[in-house]
C-alpha cells in the first residue's frame, strides 16, 4: 500500500507540474487588453454588482476592479482574510447568476 501511495503522489505532482507549466505557456503569450476596454469591463461589472447584497457588491468592487488583495480588503472591513476569501467566492457566485 506505501508503494502505490508514494507512487499515486508523484504521479499527481508531475500531472500538477505539467499544468501549471502548460498554463504559463498560455500567460506568456496573453496580452492585456486596451484600457478603454478595461473599463467598459470594470463598468458593466459595476453597474451589475450593485444589484447584489451590499457587502458581496463591496468585496466585488474592491477585489475584482480595485484589484485590492483580499487580505487588504479583510482588513478594511474588519473581518478576517478566510472570511473574506468565502465572502468573495459568493460573490463572485451571485455575480455569475444575475
Amino acid at each position: 500500500m506505501l508503494r502505490n501511495a508514494v507512487i499515486d503522489h508523484h504521479r499527481r505532482r508531475l500531472v500538477r507540474s505539467k499544468a501549471l507549466d502548460a498554463f504559463a505557456g498560455e500567460m506568456k503569450d496573453a496580452v492585456a487588453p486596451p484600457p478603454e476596454l478595461t473599463s467598459e469591463i470594470c463598468g458593466c461589472v459595476r453597474e451589475i454588482a450593485h444589484a447584489l447584497k451590499p457587502e458581496y457588491a463591496s468585496a466585488i468592487e474592491r477585489v475584482d476592479v480595485e484589484e485590492m488583495s483580499v487580505q487588504d480588503y479583510a482588513a478594511s472591513v474588519g473581518i478576517t482574510a478566510n472570511n473574506a476569501g468565502v465572502r468573495l467566492s459568493r460573490a463572485r457566485e451571485a455575480l455569475r447568476k444575475e
